[in-house]
């Protein structure tokens, strides 16, 4: 599986570039580390390999990777993904900057007020 890296802008047109998983999970436990957690070989063996798949190839060459591959696990986004995708959408949808002229009458109040409420709900999502 390879998953989207981020956008590079060439010639004036966008290229995808991508990461493998193993690269996504080096990079996820990484930024674990980064931020001061600490990983025993007993972590490799609890229910914490569930969260951060990384863990079970923590210092295994690639031979053994391939071989320790559980299809039957769940497939959940790695963390710096969800980032990432979290960043991209910050960037393509900023919150307007709304003016709120004096409405003419209740409807033109009721109606601006309904938009917004309507655009704040839409940008929490």
């Amino acid at each position: 599986h390879v998953l989207p890296k981020k956008n590079i802008i060439r010639n004036g047109r966008r290229k995808r570039e991508s990461k493998s998983l193993s690269d996504l999970e080096f990079e996820e436990v990484k930024g674990f580390m980064d931020l001061g957690f600490v990983f025993s070989e007993e972590d490799k063996d609890t229910n914490l390999v569930t969260i951060i798949p990384g863990l079970q190839r923590l210092g295994k060459n690639g031979e053994e990777e391939e071989k320790e591959e559980d299809c039957s696990a769940i497939q959940r986004p790695y963390l710096s993904e969800a980032w990432e995708i979290q960043d991209r959408r910050k960037e393509e949808k900023p919150l307007m900057k709304w003016k709120i002229s004096a409405p003419i009458n209740e409807v033109d109040m009721k109606y601006s007020l309904k938009c917004w409420a309507h655009t704040v709900a839409s940008a929490v999502k």
